[in-house]
């Protein structure tokens, strides 16, 4: 059964830039109803657009502010987040609530009020939190709070799922490894960076656009939603490796 493109809305936090960006541009270009909540403007002309500081508590009243009218389904793609550039020992607790704030705080709220919608008014609804691998790996290129907000992420879907049991309702995260963007500066770090993730991932090859894209495909369509409180990792076996830090090898 195919999705009904002009009865699915999918909101897509944090979609104006980096992979949501990639994932607005697509379902809004395959004519899906779309409405991206970012702080940054969208670079997608006449795509529904709602700024919004995802770190504030105004984030709860959010849904005020988008029309459900006919809606059959509703995709809810979260992809907000805020990265410290700082070392452990440079980090502080304003780089840590600002992390949890755009990346844990928001999805929860916005989960909750959605599903709460979803059963309400007996819409089917499919979350999907976009994670990381770093919630399994460490990686000293990336900040402390980054690891930890990926590794709650996958808790929070896991959590959302068992406490939302709901024919209408799905919760699932897909972890992300190395994936290139079409769109990238080639420099010697990310060269550096693709030859050394293609040697250590045990299918030799490197993730692109492309597999997020159908992956969040799959989990919208009907045979997906028997999928429920999962991590899908997208990483081509880099996540067996216990401990890494890529550009060091």
């Amino acid at each position: 059964m195919t999705v009904n493109k002009k009865k699915t809305k999918i909101i897509i936090t944090g979609g104006s830039s980096g992979f949501g960006h990639l994932i607005a541009s697509y379902f809004y270009k395959k004519l899906y109803d779309v409405t991206i909540l970012d702080i940054k403007k969208s670079k997608l002309k006449n795509i529904n657009f709602i700024r919004t500081d995802l770190s504030k508590k105004k984030v709860q009243n959010l849904l005020k502010n988008i029309k459900f009218k006919n809606t059959k389904k509703i995709v809810l793609i979260n992809c907000a987040v805020w990265k410290s550039k700082k070392n452990i020992s440079n980090e502080n607790y304003s780089d840590w609530q600002r992390t949890f704030s755009v990346g844990l705080f928001s999805n929860f709220f916005l989960t909750r009020n959605i599903s709460e919608l979803s059963i309400k008014n007996k819409i089917k609804c499919n979350i999907i939190n976009i994670g990381s691998v770093l919630s399994k790996l460490v990686s000293t290129n990336q900040a402390a709070s980054y690891h930890a907000l990926k590794s709650a992420v996958e808790s929070l879907t896991r959590v959302l799922a068992i406490n939302y049991i709901s024919e209408y309702l799905t919760f699932n995260t897909i972890s992300l490894g190395f994936v290139k963007k079409s769109n990238s500066k080639r420099s010697s770090k990310l060269n550096k960076l693709i030859k050394n993730t293609k040697k250590l991932a045990k299918t030799k090859k490197i993730g692109d656009e492309n597999c997020i894209i159908e992956c969040i495909k799959y989990l919208i369509s009907e045979p997906g939603e028997y999928l429920n409180g999962t991590s899908i990792v997208l990483d081509g076996g880099l996540s067996n490796i216990e401990q890494f830090n890529i550009l060091d090898k």
